[in-house]
């Protein structure tokens, strides 16, 4: 059984938020402005009203039990007991139910569920209740619930996360079973790097903080992490936050951070930067609203609707060296890893049937060789005979013209890649003259930027 603590927010969030981002009405201001309404609408209500009223509720479903809490807004007690949600906004009310309807409704449709089930109630009502901030407007809409229909939408709900979150599960026994091989990444630990892993151990299980002074380079962050590493492997800790106040620092956790990788060890890291660094809209950095930034458009919905379960993948250069005859461990590795993720994998290349055989019977996977590219006759007649849907399908390639612009041809997602090694065919060598030059006008209009590669 894999118990998972989660919050109400948590799961209807990553479900049915949706729409753009917009720091015009999501901001400071107005969540300081909505808790002064919220506060202010609550104090005013009757004896019947709970308000701020927590609920905690434990479900089964399959082979896990999710420990769900949350806080409601307002509890209206009666012959039928009616859950509240306060909402407030800077926009139109109607345009702000509109576009939230479904997101606002389920976290409710949660609370109610859960005391409903605590007090065996048969019937229940929502009320969604919306303020505005800038005017004395209000908006009310009212919704009627037998349990077993409540029931049915909520087990609902709850499957359709899991389904999400069942990637970052096995991402995690990867990770686990990495571990137990884990070791320090260099034939000698110092005297003091030894100090430092201890003491990084007992600060993390006692709760305390550690304050250590030392020269550059004797290797503190590799001894951090390594400590660190330590209890994560013995399931002490399961995420490791490393802050640091100058960008050498940060550089320097990154680097100790893929000496680990290098080694086998599966890690997932996330590398959080100031935010003018960060920002993609370069042009107006900070302006976070659809208007002004056209990465903020349907964000919510993109981090959904990716749906991606074939991967198609290039060979020379894109997953191996060019002229490799055999898969490497890491390539194996990766193989191994998106089949765990139910992902299909394809090796869509150019070459023979004879060149992709070895690496068929090794990955243990279907290669379609002789594939054309970029044209898409082949391409589509490979979709169809999976039985995907092109929205299902991505394309991972080194080639601009030949993975990519035949990809985008075809209707599916594409992903350019860094080529592995600077040896090439004549062929490929003269189509990269030309892709070197769109690649970079692509990159000067923002179009197009290419990221880097890690070993």
């Amino acid at each position: 059984m894999i118990t998972l603590s989660l919050s109400v927010h948590q799961i209807v969030d990553f479900l049915f938020r949706s729409g753009d981002i917009d720091d015009r009405i999501y901001n400071t201001s107005s969540m300081l402005e909505g808790t002064r309404l919220h506060k202010f609408y609550q104090d005013r209500q009757g004896n019947n009203y709970l308000k701020e009223y927590y609920l905690k509720y434990i479900f089964y479903v399959d082979d896990y039990e999710l420990i769900v809490e949350g806080r409601s807004d307002g509890i209206i007690l009666g012959p039928i007991v009616t859950i509240e949600e306060i909402k407030t906004t800077v926009d139109d009310l109607d345009h702000f139910f509109k576009e939230n309807e479904m997101w606002h409704l389920a976290q409710a449709e949660f609370y109610a569920y859960i005391y409903a089930k605590n007090n065996n109630l048969n019937k229940i009502n929502i009320s969604l209740m919306y303020f505005s901030q800038n005017k004395k407007d209000r908006l009310k809409k009212l919704y009627n619930y037998d349990f077993d229909i409540l029931e049915q939408k909520i087990y609902c709900y709850l499957n359709d996360y899991l389904s999400y979150q069942k990637t970052f599960l096995i991402k995690e026994s990867l990770r686990d079973e990495s571990l137990k091989n884990l070791s320090f990444p260099f034939p000698f630990i110092r005297n003091g790097q030894n100090e430092l892993i201890e003491s990084t151990i007992e600060c993390v299980l006692n709760h305390t903080s550690n304050f250590v002074e030392a020269s550059t380079g004797i290797g503190k962050t590799i001894s951090t992490l390594y400590g660190s590493l330590c209890l994560m492997k013995d399931k002490r800790i399961d995420k490791i936050f490393y802050s640091t106040p100058k960008n050498s620092g940060f550089l320097s956790a990154i680097n100790a951070l893929n000496i680990f990788k290098n080694k086998d060890v599966r890690l997932t890291s996330v590398e959080i930067i100031a935010k003018d660094k960060a920002c993609l809209n370069k042009k107006r950095i900070g302006k976070c609203n659809p208007d002004e930034c056209k990465f903020t458009i349907r964000y919510y919905d993109k981090l959904k609707e990716d749906g991606i379960k074939c991967i198609l993948f290039d060979l020379d250069n894109t997953i191996i060296p060019y002229k490799e005859k055999t898969p490497s461990k890491k390539l194996i590795d990766l193989i191994e890893n998106l089949k765990d993720m139910e992902f299909k994998i394809i090796i869509f290349d150019n070459t023979n049937k004879k060149r992709l055989l070895p690496f068929k019977r090794q990955l243990d996977i279907d290669c379609a060789p002789n594939a054309k590219k970029p044209s898409i006759e082949k391409l589509i007649k490979i979709i169809k005979e999976y039985k995907y849907d092109l929205s299902e399908v991505a394309l991972v390639g080194d080639e601009l013209y030949r993975d990519i612009y035949g990809g985008n041809k075809a209707g599916i997602k594409t992903i350019l890649v860094n080529s592995i090694s600077n040896k090439d065919s004549l062929k490929t060598k003269f189509y990269r003259i030309f892709e070197k030059k769109i690649i970079k006008k692509l990159n000067k209009r923002g179009i197009l930027i290419k990221g880097k590669y890690y070993e």
